[in-house]
């Protein structure tokens, strides 16, 4: 569990430089289209986390993954519109 823990936050940490060093601190804004990339982000993983789950047989996985992102997902996407 920590291991992964400690990938997810690589992960992050890593994306957030990379992003930062290519478009500097002065672009991000708090514009819909800024979140509405996160949260597309966001609904990238959350599917690839879903069809990895079916195909790996986890059926039960993949609807506790989806009911448990795609409210969020859903909710976010509206607040930006």
């Amino acid at each position: 569990m920590g291991q992964n823990t400690w990938g997810w936050w690589l992960m992050i940490f890593t994306t957030f430089t990379l992003y930062l060093s290519f478009f500097g601190k002065g672009s991000i804004r708090g514009e819909a289209k800024f979140d509405r990339l996160a949260i597309g982000s966001y609904i990238v993983t959350g599917t690839g986390i879903i069809i990895a789950s079916v195909l790996s047989g986890a059926g039960a996985l993949a609807l506790i993954g989806f009911f448990a992102m795609a409210p969020w997902a859903i909710a976010g996407w509206l607040k930006t519109t």
